[in-house]
C-alpha cells in the first residue's frame, strides 16, 4: 500500500506542475500530458496490484453472500441520480461504457469515471453495501461528472436489482446510481 500512496502522490505532483505550465503556456499540453499521467497511474496501479501480493492479504473485508444479488463482476453506469445536482435530477453520461465498477469476491472494488481510476474495499451484508475509502488517481477534468458521481458512491447503503439493473442507492437521500452487468 505504501508504494501505491507514493505514486499517488507522485502523480498529484505532476499534475500540479504540468497544470501551472499549461496555465502559462499551452492547454493542450496539459491535456495530453494529463492523459499520459493517468494512463500511467492506471498500468502502475494493475502492476502493483499483480506484482505485491502480500499487500492482497492484508486487505479486508470477506464480502457475504447470504443476499441473492450477487455483485461480484464487472458493472457499466446507465444513470445516476442526486439530489445535490439540479434538484434531484437524473443523469445519463454521455458514455456510459467509461464508468464501471469491478467488484471481486474478496471485499475489493476498482472502476472508472469519465476522468480518473479508483479502488477501495467494500462491505455487503445482505442488502447493505458500504464502500470503504476510495483512492483515486486525480487527473483535472472540466465537464466531468465524476465528482457528483463519487458523492453518491461514498455514501451507498443499500443494494437492489431492479428490472436488470443493479441499483446502488443512499435510502435516506435517494441517490442512486443504476448499473448493468458488462
Amino acid at each position: 500500500m505504501k508504494k501505491i500512496s507514493f505514486v499517488i502522490i507522485l502523480l498529484l505532483a505532476l499534475g500540479f506542475i504540468f497544470y501551472y505550465y499549461g496555465q502559462k503556456k499551452n492547454i493542450s499540453f496539459v491535456q495530453k500530458t494529463s492523459e499520459q499521467i493517468r494512463n500511467f497511474a492506471d498500468k502502475e496501479f494493475h502492476r502493483l496490484q499483480e506484482f505485491h501480493p502480500e499487500e492482497k492479504d492484508q486487505k479486508i473485508p470477506e464480502v457475504t453472500t447470504n443476499n441473492p444479488v450477487d455483485v461480484v463482476g464487472d458493472w457499466t453506469l446507465q444513470s445516476f441520480v442526486s439530489s445535490s445536482q439540479k434538484e434531484g435530477s437524473k443523469f445519463s453520461p454521455v458514455d456510459p461504457s467509461v464508468f464501471s465498477l469491478r467488484f471481486d469476491t474478496e471485499g475489493q472494488v476498482s472502476g472508472r469515471t469519465d476522468c480518473n481510476g479508483f479502488f477501495g474495499s467494500y462491505i455487503k451484508e445482505g442488502d447493505a453495501l458500504r464502500f470503504g475509502t476510495l483512492g483515486s488517481t486525480m487527473m483535472y477534468c472540466p465537464d466531468s461528472y465524476e465528482t457528483a458521481y463519487h458523492e453518491i458512491l461514498d455514501q451507498v447503503n443499500h443494494l437492489a436489482f431492479e428490472n436488470g439493473m443493479l441499483v446502488l442507492s443512499n435510502t435516506e437521500t435517494g441517490d442512486s446510481l443504476s448499473y448493468i452487468a458488462q
